[in-house]
């Protein structure tokens, strides 16, 4: 059994090298609206006065939307939103992101050293709290190396929770057009784990899948 994953927005935070400009113009490339490219069911909103929506879409019974609106910060590399429901649930996020003109990656790959390609090592952090309760701090390293083989590991804190193991190569999706595939089997079992993702502007690992609106 092949379950496959897109690294998109929580999955794939600190890169060892950055300078001033990198901080500036990541963060102003953030400011905008961005739509998932793939479903179109969701958007991000980014203002010029740290505000911050998010807002998705659904059809069907027993859909339910999820609308959040708050402020955000943005630093180098990483992007955190204090939000609210309709419901009064305070909701805040913390992630590793990426923007340019046309893409917003979230859940960004960066490069911990140096890299050839998509060779190297890439770390990413994710965190979710819902009303003060942390429902899930997660950091993820992945290695490619030459030899198209790599590995995947999580932690909670400092609790490995998880880490898997197999190969990389080109991907043949072509949603993922130009990308690449790592296939890894978890520690004693006996499935397989399909990640996709593309290297983006020599910078990081991750998926476009988010594209610009408007500025």
């Amino acid at each position: 059994m092949t379950n496959r994953i897109l690294l998109a927005a929580l999955l794939l935070v600190f890169s060892n090298a950055c300078t001033e400009d990198s901080v500036s113009d990541n963060a102003s490339a953030l400011i905008g609206e961005w739509i998932d490219c793939v479903d179109a069911d969701s958007t991000f909103t980014f203002g010029v006065d740290n505000s911050y929506a998010y807002d998705e879409t659904c059809s069907g019974e027993g859909c339910e939307e999820d609308h959040l609106s708050g402020t955000f910060e943005a630093q180098a590399q990483r992007l955190t939103t204090h939000a609210a429901s309709p419901e009064g649930d305070i909701i805040v996020q913390a992630f590793s992101y990426y923007a340019n003109a046309n893409n917003l990656v979230l859940g960004a790959g960066y490069p911990q050293g140096s890299h050839d390609g998509v060779v190297g090592t890439w770390t990413s952090q994710r965190s979710t709290k819902k009303n003060g309760l942390e429902l899930g701090a997660t950091e993820q390293t992945i290695v490619l190396k030459a030899d198209q083989t790599g590995t995947v590991t999580e932690y909670l804190g400092s609790s490995k929770t998880f880490e898997a193991s197999g190969t990389w190569g080109p991907d043949l999706d072509p949603e993922n057009a130009g990308g690449f595939e790592l296939e890894v089997t978890p520690d004693g079992e006996s499935f397989t784990i399909s990640l996709s993702f593309q290297l983006i502007d020599e910078a990081v690992l991750g998926s476009p899948r988010f594209c610009r609106v408007t500025n």
